[in-house]
């Protein structure tokens, strides 16, 4: 049987991960503030992650990088073939309301709304979701 190079990028491209960070480096600010370095990491359509660690590891930090809420100072962050690193400010804002569903720890709660309205109303910012 033989396989054309057509059939070989068709299988890469069906493989090609969901998210995808190369060389990625964050810093908070601040005179003893946390760093994040990920040299590589891929996630592919239907795999499982867990963030395990203690208080101040950098669970948060790789979720916000991971989401768009904070920009790397380098590297590349690609989410669904869409480089983040290359999207404004806005841009991103209305990448992850396309396409993630964020329930906070302890802020960003409307409190005088039910815990419906509160994973609903994102939805109002999805222009393909209303």
């Amino acid at each position: 049987m033989a396989i054309a190079a057509n059939d070989i990028t068709a299988g890469a491209a069906a493989v090609r991960p969901v998210v995808r960070m190369e060389q990625v480096r964050f810093a908070w600010p601040g005179r003893n503030a946390f760093a994040i370095a990920i040299p590589e990491f891929n996630l592919s359509a239907g795999d499982s992650l867990l963030l395990l660690g203690p208080s101040g590891s950098g669970k948060s930090t790789f979720l916000s990088l991971l989401c768009g809420i904070v920009a790397p100072q380098s590297g590349t962050i690609e989410i669904l073939g869409t480089d983040f690193t290359a999207l404004s400010g806005v841009a991103r804002d209305r990448f992850r309301a396309e396409h993630f569903g964020i329930i906070f720890q302890m802020f960003n709660l409307l409190p005088y709304g039910t815990a419906v309205d509160n994973i609903v109303l994102p939805l109002a910012f999805a222009r393909t979701r209303r």
